[in-house]
């Protein structure tokens, strides 16, 4: 991890970045810096000769990251407010290089919905020196943060993982990084983030995460080696697995996505892939009575489910 605060903070260039790609999934007609500027700035497009001219800026948005003014971020939040919303996601907060105080990251757990703000205040409750004492109950909400699993949770995670540095508790931040590690690849495997994995990645291992010549990695190695190709079967095998229980009408929206996520990875990961697998090709499945195997995963996910909504635990 390097450290001290860079004159352009590089995350910054990667959010502009990923709010160009998050557009153009919006409207597929915008995915050049001409379409943009066309679509966004018309009247600065004039023709000479039979030649457009341009400025150029959107180029500049799109391949460099550069940061737009306030009335071009004004213009996208109208129009694409999907995009615009992940480009003011609390992820980016969390991700800023450099030291930050303990009052920007109290402003920010401040700035969190007050279930998230909840969990990260009954973690931060216990003292970050005496993890051992109390690590059953900070993982407890380590654990909940994971099960909510969305974009604001991980957001959370690596807030309280920057803050464990700070407070010089390896166990703490092994703790909190393996839960990182174990949710991160979910969320940044989907678009639009997907589409700048390799920058985005990149930035992580140099800025975020300590480097094996940490002291902190006296207690194992880092897990953030994966090499480009590791990566990517990694986030293949994931989305993989999302849409297989699609096709056997285990999960239909985020929520019970990102629910499912969680149970598949505190259950037998392998044997549940096993099993849904096996329900996809034939055409009525007795679910077996195997253990933390796919019965019990449906078991966990009727948990939150309305009557009318239960998933069978005899056929699928």
């Amino acid at each position: 991890m390097r450290i001290g605060r860079p004159p352009t903070n590089p995350v910054e260039r990667i959010r502009v970045k990923i709010l160009m790609t998050a557009i153009n999934m919006q409207n597929q007609s915008l995915k050049t810096g001409y379409q943009l500027e066309r679509y966004f700035n018309p009247e600065r497009l004039t023709y000479i000769d039979g030649e457009t001219k341009r400025s150029g800026k959107w180029d500049h948005y799109r391949k460099k990251g550069t940061t737009p003014s306030s009335s071009v971020l004004k213009s996208i939040k109208k129009e694409y407010p999907w995009a615009y919303a992940l480009y003011e996601s609390k992820i980016w907060t969390t991700l800023q290089c450099g030291h930050q105080s303990k009052y920007y990251w109290s402003e920010f757990y401040l700035s969190c919905d007050p279930e998230l703000q909840r969990l990260c205040y009954r973690f931060k409750s216990y003292n970050a020196g005496d993890f051992l004492k109390f690590k059953s109950k900070k993982r407890i909400a380590l654990n909940k943060l994971f099960k909510i699993g969305t974009l604001d949770a991980l957001a959370c995670l690596i807030a309280l993982l920057r803050e464990s540095i700070e407070d010089e508790s390896p166990f703490e931040y092994d703790a909190i990084e393996t839960t990182v590690f174990n949710l991160i690849f979910w969320i940044i495997g989907e678009a639009p983030f997907f589409h700048h994995i390799k920058e985005l990645y990149q930035f992580l291992v140099d800025y975020i995460f300590v480097s094996d010549n940490h002291q902190f990695r006296l207690l194992r190695s880092t897990p953030w080696s994966l090499t480009k190709n590791e990566i990517g079967i990694r986030i293949s095998i994931n989305n993989k697995n999302i849409m297989l229980a699609e096709d056997i009408s285990l999960i239909s929206t985020r929520e019970e996505t990102r629910k499912f996520i969680y149970w598949k990875h505190k259950g037998d990961s392998r044997l549940i892939v096993k099993e849904m697998a096996d329900a996809f090709y034939q055409n009525k499945y007795a679910i077996p009575d195997s253990k933390h195997g796919l019965k019990w995963l449906i078991k966990k996910l009727n948990k939150t489910r309305q009557a009318d909504q239960q998933l069978s635990r005899v056929y699928i």
